[in-house]
């Protein structure tokens, strides 16, 4: 995950105490690791396995999971960006304050409560 780089496991690799205890613990024969990561992101790994006893990836498989995995990168990109926007929605970036759009929300929040409960209501605004 350090180097970012594709892990291939088939029929070409080197066998290895790390590989062979890798292999007993998922129950797989030959495997394909691909880094998803953006920027100093680590967000984890896309792991293909395989149980077939000669198994041998090609450069296209290769290339083919690591566009899944691109995929994956751009999507939890847009989740990070979709859950900040939420945020300074609410919330001013600079001072951590609430909003306007905050404040105009519970405002209206609090007119109608005062009509409900037929109650006094107050606002007090310092600049």
């Amino acid at each position: 995950m350090e180097s970012r780089s594709v892990l291939v496991v088939d029929t070409n690799t080197k066998p290895s105490k790390e590989l062979d205890k890798f292999k007993a613990e998922y129950g797989i024969k030959c495997a394909l690791a691909v880094p998803i990561y953006s920027g100093r992101k680590n967000f984890g790994m896309l792991v293909i396995g395989s149980e077939a006893d000669d198994c041998k990836y090609k450069v296209e498989d290769i290339d083919l999971v690591k566009v899944f995995a691109k995929q994956i990168t751009i999507a939890i990109e847009s989740d990070i960006l979709t859950r900040k926007a939420e945020d300074l929605s609410l919330n001013d970036e600079l001072t951590g304050l609430y909003n306007k759009n905050f404040i105009l929300g519970r405002l209206a929040e609090a007119d109608k409560a005062r009509l409900f409960y037929q109650r006094p209501c107050s606002l007090i605004l310092l600049a």
